[in-house]
């Protein structure tokens, strides 16, 4: 459980750092979610990930969560609606493909 919140802190000062990005997102960082929302270990972590990607993709950097469609298509079908947890990050990646959708 220690593991877990150490690692939900340094995604967290990550999101931190996102919201200073202002052009680019480098394919290592996109790499980095795509495996996070994927293989982030507990539900807990993953919502972590989402909400750090939302705070790296802003309306200059917006184009670049393409990369993340499927994956983010993915945890929203991954969706358990009895799990609260798991509804909680169908939200998150729903919400970051709403971001996607309106940036036209």
């Amino acid at each position: 459980e220690s593991n877990e919140t150490a690692q939900i802190e340094c995604i967290n000062s990550l999101a931190s750092w996102g919201s200073r990005i202002k052009t680019n997102v480098n394919k290592t960082t996109i790499e980095f979610f795509k495996q996070g929302f994927l293989k982030g270990g507990t539900a807990h972590t993953r919502i972590a990930y989402l909400l750090a990607a939302d705070s790296f993709f802003k309306s200059d950097t917006l184009c670049l969560l393409e990369h993340l469609e499927d994956t983010l298509i993915s945890v929203v079908d991954k969706t358990a609606p009895s799990n609260v947890l798991s509804v909680v990050e169908g939200i998150a990646a729903a919400a970051l493909l709403l971001k996607l959708a309106g940036k036209d």
